[in-house]
């Protein structure tokens, strides 16, 4: 999940006649409740959610919305969107705990994508890397427990990309 101000889902448009940058999906569901209230309201370039929104999403709390849906089903299609916020999507699963979720966007990302989703998990997530077991155990890895670092990364980074 990424600020819903900043999100190109949004549920209206800066422009009433302006194509949606992802097509005609929407937001139907804004985390955010300024989202809501400042329809049409595009934030300054310089706008920055953790500072200047008390209510953000990223900083109150993190569940998968609209956004990390369409990143985890279009990443395969190499859409320009999901490619470019994939990243906030991975942090939005790591802190749902959604095992499955994420073992999806790794699967779904292209190779390139998929070893800068694990430098992130590794310098972000170091003592969530248990979620990605299934994709560990599919090469017949042992799992990892919550908080657990492998002996050998390089085996465990391998069944990640």
């Amino acid at each position: 999940m990424m600020c819903c101000l900043q999100c190109r889902l949004q549920p209206f448009s800066s422009l009433p006649e302006e194509p949606s940058a992802v097509g005609t999906l929407r937001c139907a569901d804004p985390v955010c409740p300024l989202a809501t209230t400042e329809r049409g309201v595009v934030p300054a370039a310089s706008f920055d959610p953790l500072q200047e929104c008390a209510l953000c999403p990223q900083r109150v709390r993190l569940r998968p919305c609209p956004q990390d849906v369409h990143v985890i089903t279009k990443l395969s299609r190499h859409d320009e969107f999901a490619l470019d916020t994939a990243h906030h999507t991975l942090d939005t699963l790591v802190s749902c705990e959604s095992s499955d979720l994420l073992c999806e966007l790794f699967r779904s990302a292209t190779a390139d994508l998929r070893t800068d989703l694990w430098k992130r998990m590794t310098a972000c997530h170091p003592d969530r890397l248990d979620l990605l077991n299934p994709l560990f155990e599919q090469l017949d890895l042992p799992p990892l427990e919550a908080g657990q670092w492998p002996d050998c990364i390089t085996d465990y980074r391998l069944a990640a990309a």
